[in-house]
């Protein structure tokens, strides 16, 4: 059979230019013709030495440029041998994205769809969660990152093809603080209630009432008025001389040198298929402390790579915190090791298998 060699990777917002960027590029080295539809966030992107092509219409209304890229995905459908769609997140709000994949599918029904989480972050309306699965129901490939996301796809009914792969590391390479030792606490990203902030602020009291010099650096774009309400326990607590609390984008330059600057990443999550807050930690060799919830329990190695936690045991996270400070240096050497450096490769030699089976 002949290898299909052209390939379209769908990221119509930029979504997540990072990941797209490293997923890409191994598909590349593959030997596969790759572009990008989407937004190409050139601040995102400004540390990786190779550049992509990316494709499409770059409008200035994010709106208009989501349909028009639309447009350009299916009229151009038949240039491709793959199609690999990364994220739809219109399809929070309308079911335009449906209808495209149904237009979309009598032009090329090479599709693959990757299920970075079952529902967007935080959602709660069932209208909107009906919507998804019927995209699911639509899909004949669906790719995923854990296992708690095909058991969760499997609970919906979907008994078509599902490829799980491994979700590879961002910024290998690029922590050049390797041996210093740090008292300093990273939440870094989007600012969201699902994240459980909460938890990590009233750990960090309970730490400081105990007399360890610890701080939290929360950075990030997200729900502002959720801020506010992290800014008023910050006040209740007392910790105001421990916290630093951003609220805006972080460009990748400056996310990186938080993350070097730092001995451990809290995770407290409520739930969550999979983040990619983790991939970032451990490619820069930063062990987390996370909860047992949903796809963290793949990833995180209990005293390996961090610590898991059961959520919503203070105490746990408290001394999970503590231990990890202790044991940073031995965590960060763990993190160094090869072993972690082939990931997105095996996961682009196992997605070339089903694509050369079309």
């Amino acid at each position: 059979m002949k290898k299909p060699n052209k390939i379209l990777i769908v990221d119509f917002n930029g979504t997540s230019p990072t990941y797209t960027h490293y997923f890409s590029l191994a598909l590349e080295d593959k030997g596969y013709e790759l572009n990008i539809l989407g937004h190409k966030n050139t601040m995102d992107l400004e540390v990786h030495n190779k550049t992509l092509n990316y494709v499409g219409f770059k409008l200035r209304n994010k709106l208009v440029n989501y349909l028009c890229n639309w447009v350009f995905l299916i009229v151009n459908a038949k240039s491709y041998n793959v199609i690999h769609i990364q994220w739809l997140p219109f399809l929070k709000h309308s079911v335009l994205d449906l209808w495209g994949i149904y237009v979309l599918k009598n032009r090329n029904r090479n599709i693959f769809y990757t299920v970075h989480n079952l529902y967007p972050h935080d959602e709660t309306k069932e209208k909107t969660k009906r919507r998804f699965n019927k995209l699911y129901d639509m899909l004949e490939n669906i790719v995923v990152h854990t296992n708690t996301t095909t058991e969760n796809l499997r609970k919906l009914g979907y008994n078509r093809n599902i490829i799980e792969i491994k979700h590879g590391l961002f910024y290998k390479g690029l922590n050049k603080k390797n041996g210093s030792i740090s008292n300093k606490m990273v939440m870094l990203g989007r600012i969201c209630e699902y994240k459980g902030y909460e938890e990590a602020l009233r750990a960090l009291k309970v730490l400081i009432d105990e007399g360890a010099n610890f701080s939290l650096h929360i950075e990030g774009a997200g729900s502002f008025n959720y801020v506010l309400k992290l800014e008023s326990l910050i006040k209740e607590l007392n910790i105001e001389d421990r916290v630093i609390l951003k609220y805006g984008y972080i460009d990748t330059s400056r996310l990186i040198e938080l993350y070097c600057d730092a001995f451990v990443a809290l995770m407290p999550y409520k739930e969550i298929d999979q983040s990619g807050v983790v991939f970032t930690a451990f490619g820069l060799n930063i062990p987390v402390v996370a909860n047992n919830v949903g796809g963290l329990k793949d990833i995180v190695q209990d005293k390996v790579n961090g610590r898991l936690v059961e959520q919503g045991n203070l105490r746990e996270f408290v001394e999970s915190i503590k231990w990890v400070y202790n044991n940073q240096t031995d965590l960060k050497n763990e993190l160094l090791k090869n072993e972690y450096s082939h990931l997105w490769q095996q996961s682009a030699d196992i997605l070339s298998k089903y694509y050369n089976k079309i």
